[in-house]
């Protein structure tokens, strides 16, 4: 993928419960970045055993884009009570 929101998460059991949703709220805020009908993702373990969603975008996001989205995606998941994760947007 060249460009890409990778969340990275500390846990794994609460990574295996949310990825549908965080995908979901990727492919809301960031729905001019997502404009094919099929979103790309992989899910799988850093080489310092860290969970990783990487959500494929289909155009580099601009750094204002890469901010709303990931505010979005940050606040939803505060919002079901997760605070050990990361987010990253490919530059």
């Amino acid at each position: 993928m060249k460009n890409f929101i990778s969340i990275i998460f500390d846990n794994k059991e609460e990574f295996d419960e949310i990825d549908n949703i965080v995908i979901e709220e990727i492919a809301s805020s960031a729905s001019n970045a997502l404009l094919e009908s099929e979103t790309n993702y992989s899910l799988f373990e850093s080489e310092n055993d860290k969970s990783v969603l990487r959500v494929e975008t289909h155009v580099k996001l601009t750094e204002a884009e890469a901010d709303v989205v990931a505010n979005s995606v940050a606040n939803k998941l505060f919002d079901l009570g997760y605070e050990n994760f990361d987010i990253e947007v490919s530059e």
